[in-house]
């Protein structure tokens, strides 16, 4: 038996942002996925895209996970979101 952990990500009001933002919302969620793609991948974990905005990561260890997410975090806080 084998023990992960996962970690899921969403964007609050997506459906909104979508409709008000159309393409451009489209390249902010690419850039979101890659920073959080960059912060699982460098703690040693495997993303899997929902579907919608969202993302399934999965890791070996609690504090991989952890870890992930305070640098997914950091990221996206340093990110110079800019809307069109």
């Amino acid at each position: 038996m084998r023990i992960v952990t996962l970690l899921f990500t969403d964007v609050e009001g997506s459906t909104w942002l979508l409709g008000s933002l159309g393409d451009t919302f489209v390249a902010l969620i690419e850039r979101q996925r890659a920073i959080l793609a960059g912060a699982a991948d460098t703690h040693r974990g495997s993303g899997y895209p929902t579907g919608g905005e969202g993302c399934i990561f999965l890791f070996g260890s609690v504090g991989d996970a952890l870890a992930a997410a305070v640098e997914a975090q950091r990221g996206l806080a340093a990110e110079r979101w800019q809307v069109a």
